[in-house]
């Protein structure tokens, strides 16, 4: 009869390499470099994508983005779209925040 049991095991790490020789020849061979600019444009290149890989779109948020356009849709279905700009509230509201000075940096802040 068998029996479940759980067995922990250390971490493992992976390389590219098949053997500790061909990592050593990969690493001995490996051009970096000279100049500050061209390392400076591969990191720049290396922040980039890590960017573009940490912000991309799961599917639960892509499909929460589809229903809320479809919603939208279908509450203004044959009217014709609304646009702030041309909401006098939002004006009105914009023209008093102005007025309160809402808008005017702090002398605290042009000094950093």
């Amino acid at each position: 009869m068998l029996e479940e049991d759980t067995i922990l095991i250390a971490e493992v790490k992976i390389y590219p390499w098949k053997s500790y020789e061909e990592f050593k020849r990969a690493l001995l061979n490996l051009k970096l470099p000279d100049d500050d600019n061209e390392r400076a444009r591969q990191n720049i290149a290396l922040i980039k994508t890590q960017i573009i890989l940490d912000n991309e779109p799961n599917a639960r948020e892509n499909f929460q983005y589809v229903m809320q356009q479809q919603y939208k849709e279908t509450f203004s279905q044959g009217m014709y779209p609304s646009y702030q700009i041309f909401n006098a509230f939002a004006w009105a509201k914009f023209f008093q925040a102005l007025k309160r000075g809402d808008f005017k940096r702090d002398e605290n802040q042009k000094e950093k």
